[in-house]
């Protein structure tokens, strides 16, 4: 969101001033015309910072119905726990007994990258902004 606001132009497009902050949400469908969704149905999807969204069908993804905690979705099994897994797994492809290193340790994405090297087997030395 940082990176957002500073105006340089990445996978989103930079959010200037008087825009929606952008960012990853759950949310309760309260109507919809899409017969993939029913009223009730925990979502999860770019919804701006706002208490309501129109949000097209594709764009969201039907979150379980039986799950108790809707806010893991913004963590472990969000977006942050998608980058840490996938730059782990499939951009690091790290094995057991390597050595990991990995900066902004104490962030959203860092804290879950080292978990996942901690539980593989790997060393991990992690990098934050404090003694």
């Amino acid at each position: 969101m940082r990176i957002w606001i500073s105006g340089v132009k990445t996978y989103m497009d930079p959010v200037k001033p008087g825009d929606l902050m952008k960012g990853m949400g759950v949310g309760e469908v309260i109507f919809t015309k899409d017969p993939k969704f029913k009223i009730g149905d925990k979502v999860l999807g770019l919804t701006y910072w706002q208490k309501y969204s129109i949000i097209k069908a594709k764009e969201l993804t039907l979150l379980p119905s039986s799950y108790k905690d809707y806010s893991d979705f913004l963590g472990v099994l969000g977006i942050s726990g998608l980058t840490a897994y996938f730059g782990y797994k499939k951009i690091g492809n790290l094995k057991k007994g390597e050595i990991v290193v990995v900066s902004a340790a104490a962030g959203a994405v860092g804290e879950l990258a080292v978990q996942l090297a901690k539980a593989e087997g790997c060393t991990v030395i992690g990098i934050a902004s404090s003694k």
